[in-house]
């Protein structure tokens, strides 16, 4: 059963790929979507309406990430973990975690590349259009996707109602597996074996499910203003918070466990996450050519820079929120972990776009006694600090 599910899932990894071949192999996309940037629903706030009731649009991108060290869960001097990949050893019994669970090392741990592609293909038709500029361009849009990491392969779909100019719905879900790869110590899924601290892998054990409710608010000023000052107000905002339900199949409701190489602090049930931007667009040449056909045109010339300071809520557990809040002794489960920076996005013509972003986040530290447990919910909280999380680099194709 279990690898009749995994072939299954393979096999919709290239279900995307399939339906634009078949559909018209000599067009390409405008619709800059990707999972993990709230850039796609940017460059699609002034698109004029399309005299065709169906549109299809597909994406593919890969995203390389290059993650920094630190020194994790213990306290920094002016709430700053500066960048160090030293391994500072506590699992000797010591000072900093008692007799009653194992020790951990310190820093260097979460270290290294990650890489991971996306695709996603699917089609809108107009609905609940009205006469007025806010609601003549409503759609329905449905779409499959598939996202494939060194340790991870997941399939889904979404579907999103625009309302009106401003404001979008999407429903969606996602559904796969995960695996390990001892050659570089990395971890698919897997839970603490023992109070020793010991971590098990579990390789195609279990599928995991997530499915998630996102509205989506979308502002630029130069779609307000007269069209003789637009070309140089393009300052936008887009906000897309997202409540989502995650369940791993191999494992209790209570049970931790790691998922892609991460600090194996998660928890099946729900949780709140979100990405928002805000920033600046300079439309160094815009063409609309083949916006409003079916399928676009490879032929579009549109080039356009972006500044943006981007935050993403990594999660807010909600389903256990009060297990062991911060301000009751707790290890806080009660925290919300954030990644935050600046990025820069260059849409080129052809419909290739490229983006760059450095990205800073928080996390817990806690007290001198208790930081070193190598079971953290035997840590107590004390404080946060922030650190420099990581540098990355996206590259995509919209057809």
């Amino acid at each position: 059963m279990i690898k009749t599910f995994y072939l299954l899932l393979l096999c919709s990894l290239f279900f995307p790929f399939m339906l634009f071949s078949q559909d018209n192999a000599d067009t390409s996309d405008d619709a800059a979507v990707n999972y993990p940037s709230v850039t796609e629903n940017i460059n699609n706030m002034s698109l004029p309406k399309i005299p065709f009731p169906i549109k299809f649009r597909g994406s593919v991108s890969a995203v390389f990430t290059y993650l920094f060290g630190c020194l994790d869960g213990i306290t920094h001097r002016g709430h700053f973990a500066p960048i160090c990949y030293d391994k500072n050893d506590y699992r000797e019994a010591g000072k900093h975690h008692g007799d009653d669970g194992a020790g951990r090392i310190v820093g260097g741990n979460y270290s290294g590349v990650q890489l991971e592609l996306y695709n996603e293909y699917g089609f809108s038709v107009p609905v609940l259009n009205f006469d007025t500029p806010l609601t003549k361009d409503n759609f329905l849009q449905f779409k499959v996707m598939s996202q494939l990491s060194p340790v991870t392969l997941n399939a889904g779909a979404t579907l999103t109602i625009a309302a009106a100019a401003f404001l979008q719905f999407q429903f969606g879900f996602l559904i796969g597996g995960a695996w390990d790869v001892p050659a570089f110590n990395a971890t698919g899924t897997g839970i603490k074996a023992d109070d020793n601290g010991n971590y098990i892998t579990m390789s195609f054990d279990a599928p995991i499910l997530q499915f998630w409710f996102k509205p989506t608010f979308q502002f630029d000023l130069a779609y307000v203003l007269p069209s003789a000052y637009q070309k140089w107000t393009h300052f936008f905002l887009v906000a897309n918070p997202q409540l989502l339900y995650q369940h791993y199949f191999g494992v209790d409701y209570d049970q931790p466990y790691i998922y892609k190489a991460d600090y194996g602090m998660q928890f099946n049930g729900w949780k709140l996450t979100g990405d928002f931007m805000t920033g600046y667009r300079i439309f160094i040449k815009e063409d609309n050519s083949g916006t409003q056909d079916r399928f676009l045109r490879i032929t579009n010339y549109t080039t356009i820079l972006t500044f943006a300071f981007y935050l993403h809520i990594d999660h807010l557990n909600l389903s256990h929120y009060n297990d062991s809040k911060m301000k009751n002794g707790g290890w806080g489960s009660d925290f919300a972990s954030a990644n935050f920076g600046p990025a820069l996005r260059l849409d080129l013509p052809y419909h290739i776009w490229t983006q760059i972003f450095f990205l800073f986040r928080n996390d817990r530290a806690y007290t001198d006694d208790t930081f070193a447990y190598a079971d953290f919910r035997k840590r107590v909280y004390e404080d946060y600090y922030v650190f420099s999380k990581c540098i990355g680099f996206f590259i995509g194709w919209d057809f």
